[in-house]
């Protein structure tokens, strides 16, 4: 008894009746048994799965390309249990090999911040060969599901152009026109981030740690970060150091302003428990560091004028100090304009 298939099929052994194991297969010109057939069409199907595995394979790869995974933006984790980012070595070498690079990276050099080196920061914002062509600050509209600090800048850097230096980058044509025009015609003058103290102004003296060397609570509240700076949780979390009232005599502590209880408020500290700064003993304009949403023209956080003997948390930027109390009552009014 003869089985015939069409040519352009392959042959399926679940449809193959095995009566009869001397039964054979003819397809074209070629007759095998029933067993050789039924191997054959194994090793067909054993080819297709292996066929497909690679093709999901491949797809899996692409989807991973588009998430930014690939190619890798960290290295592996440094002393400090962190993973530096790689990002600027590819850009450095990309520009090695081509005059007219456009790339697609993490934004936070822009800022000059980030892990990426202060000096390369400076180098690709004094560049004039490079220039934005366009910047997410949300990179999941770029990239689903993931979240990369600083957003995503789309850069374009050719060797035979001049775009003119970055300098100072900031997200809106408006203002970045105006910096361009305020840096030509004060370029030899101070600018007024000059006097914007750091958020490490303020910080805890040695002497602090020495008399609280053991005190369970200090212990608790000030890891490795907060004993660079003083920020408003300690100014809650420490009612033994930071109190409602002096004391001691007012001219042995110091005022602090900072966030208490979800409102701006004060509290008192010894002033030996405070290195000492310039900041400290001048006028000053306190500025809250979170101004609403950030977006542009909308209105500013109400500043506050404050005196000598006085210091803040990290909730607000200190701009002085002054002699009097005028010069940072002007600085306020030119800030709100």
């Amino acid at each position: 008894m003869t089985h015939r298939s069409e040519p352009d099929r392959p042959i399926c052994p679940e449809r193959l009746v095995e009566h009869d194991r001397s039964c054979r297969v003819t397809r074209g010109t070629e007759t095998k048994t029933l067993e050789e057939a039924t191997a054959a069409s194994h090793a067909a199907c054993s080819g297709h799965r292996e066929q497909r595995r690679r093709q999901v394979k491949r797809e899996r790869s692409h989807r991973q390309a588009s998430k930014g995974t690939i190619p890798p933006y960290q290295s592996d984790k440094d002393d400090n249990d962190r993973k530096p980012p790689i990002y600027d070595v590819f850009m450095d070498a990309a520009y090695q090999v081509g005059d007219r690079v456009e790339l697609v990276t993490p934004g936070r050099f822009l800022f000059d911040a980030g892990q990426t080196p202060k000096a390369w920061n400076e180098k690709m914002l004094g560049d004039k060969h490079l220039k934005v062509l366009s910047y997410e600050p949300d990179a999941s509209t770029v990239f689903p599901n993931t979240d990369i600090k600083g957003g995503i800048a789309v850069t374009l850097r050719d060797a035979t152009s001049d775009f003119g230096a970055i300098e100072t980058f900031t997200i809106y044509p408006e203002l970045n026109g105006i910096l361009k025009k305020v840096n030509r015609a004060r370029s030899s003058q101070l600018r007024l981030d000059s006097i914007f103290a750091s958020q490490r102004c303020y910080k805890f003296s040695d002497l602090f740690y020495q008399e609280n060397e053991n005190n369970d609570n200090v212990r608790t509240q000030l890891g490795p970060g907060n004993r660079i700076k003083i920020v408003s949780k300690v100014m809650e979390t420490l009612p033994e150091i930071f109190t409602v009232k002096p004391n001691a005599t007012e001219s042995d502590v110091y005022k602090f302003y900072g966030r208490i209880n979800g409102k701006r408020g004060y509290r008192f500290i010894a002033k030996r428990f405070i290195r000492e700064n310039e900041y400290l003993h001048g006028f000053k304009l306190l500025i809250p560091e979170a101004n609403n949403s950030g977006k542009y023209g909308e209105t500013l956080a109400e500043p506050m004028v404050v005196g000598p003997d006085t210091g803040s948390s990290d909730t607000f930027l200190n701009a002085g100090p002054f002699e009097t109390e005028r010069e940072a009552s002007n600085l306020a009014r030119y800030y709100k304009t």
